[in-house]
């Protein structure tokens, strides 16, 4: 079992050693771009090319690693290439949303294996809802086909705050007397790890996205509600306790409309989903005119998004005024931060131009000329549907360092 050759705590001794090295010989290979062949592994790792080769046949006789071929080196005797077995290293990821629960399946060469949409899922503080999850997780596993012996562990997205240290959400399911990823873990009888779903967008543009050459940038995550991932010297900012990056309850408002979290003033609660709700309802019952309105009778934001996209002269407006506020409160971040790169995630990111132009004259209003200038503005090229899905399975593979 793989899950088993990963986490051995190891004892001061020559075949702890050996341990570490085929760990390392494991890790080397994961994060190469390229099947390996034993004079670079060894070079790398420093480590002797008898010794490389040894451990290398008991890597292959336990199924970590797969021959993948010969190098051409265009002449003498060819190298063997080594790579890992796609058959023995699997991560799912879990993202649970207020409407809804995706779930994927992904491989060491960070590959969707299998996804699944569960979309009539309403997230409920009940232990009906919590069974609910795990049911449909433990589904989706069966339908994998894939041994619960080659998962490296679960993770998950939730949205609210997120303790990472306890591994709980403070938001939902507190009622079972021990932390949530404990709780999951022994549910599954696999490794579970728990994080914010902006934070989760983050590290699926860190590793898949606009972010992997890039140092420090926010992530702003626009769907329902506002967040943001804060990247500092290339890591995810957490905090002391997984806090970090709650910009929807930056104090940015202007409506004075109360937030969830009972205070007014929250940025949230002008620029989301939810708020551009609102505001299409205000408009509409001030006699504005939409074609929305002509369809439908009941919308949701995403209804409103594409009705921007499709020229709607209301929609538009709304968004572009929420995009101008954003622009005006993310000037004090980059003032206070100088990222090089603002990258717009989650439900708005299709809007493109539409919104970051707006964004950009709010950004013109706040931020100091020089920071201004060095940062950039983009909307986010990763699949906004599962960002969150594969950033939670993004996890487990992160907490073996193999990314």
């Amino acid at each position: 079992m793989v899950l088993d050759f990963l986490t051995q705590s190891t004892v001061i001794s020559n075949q702890s050693r050996h341990q570490k090295q085929k760990k390392d010989i494991v890790r080397y290979i994961s994060k190469s771009k390229t099947a390996c062949i034993i004079p670079d592994i060894a070079k790398q790792l420093k480590i002797s090319i008898p010794t490389i080769n040894k451990l290398i046949v008991e890597l292959l006789e336990a199924n970590v690693l797969v021959e993948y071929g010969k190098k051409d080196t265009g002449s003498g005797r060819k190298p063997i290439l080594y790579a890992l077995n796609r058959d023995m290293f699997y991560s799912v990821g879990v993202d649970i949303q207020l409407k809804g629960l995706r779930i994927v399946m992904l491989d060491i060469q960070l590959q969707v294996v299998k996804s699944k949409d569960i979309s009539d899922f309403t997230l409920e503080n009940t232990e009906e809802c919590l069974n609910d999850i795990i049911n449909h997780v433990n589904e989706f596993i069966t339908y994998c086909m894939v041994e619960n012996t080659a998962i490296l562990g679960l993770g998950f997205s939730l949205t609210g705050r997120v303790d990472v240290k306890k591994s709980s959400s403070i938001s939902f399911f507190d009622f079972m007397g021990k932390p949530l990823g404990q709780y999951f873990s022994e549910k599954f009888q696999l490794p579970v790890l728990l994080d914010n779903d902006t934070r989760l967008i983050g590290l699926s543009e860190q590793v898949d996205g606009c972010l992997s050459n890039v140092k420090d940038a926010i992530v702003v995550n626009v769907s329902r509600g506002l967040g943001a991932s804060i990247i500092c010297e290339g890591n995810i900012v957490k905090g002391g306790n997984g806090f970090a990056g709650e910009f929807g309850h930056m104090q940015f408002g202007k409506k004075e409309r109360l937030c969830i979290c009972g205070k007014t003033n929250c940025l949230g609660t002008e620029v989301s989903g939810y708020a551009l709700e609102l505001d299409f309802t205000n408009a509409l019952d001030a006699g504005r005119d939409s074609l929305l309105k002509l369809q439908t009778d009941t919308f949701g934001y995403r209804q409103i998004l594409r009705s921007a996209l499709e020229g709607d002269s209301l929609a538009i407006e709304l968004v572009q005024k929420q995009g101008m506020y954003l622009g005006e409160s993310l000037g004090n971040i980059i003032n206070l931060l100088n990222p090089s790169l603002i990258v717009i995630a989650g439900s708005f990111a299709i809007l493109g131009d539409m919104f970051i132009d707006a964004i950009r004259i709010g950004l013109s209003k706040t931020t100091l000329i020089n920071p201004l200038n060095s940062c950039r503005v983009i909307a986010s090229e990763v699949d906004g549907t599962r960002a969150a899905a594969i950033g939670a399975a993004y996890l487990s593979f992160k907490k073996f360092d193999l990314l």
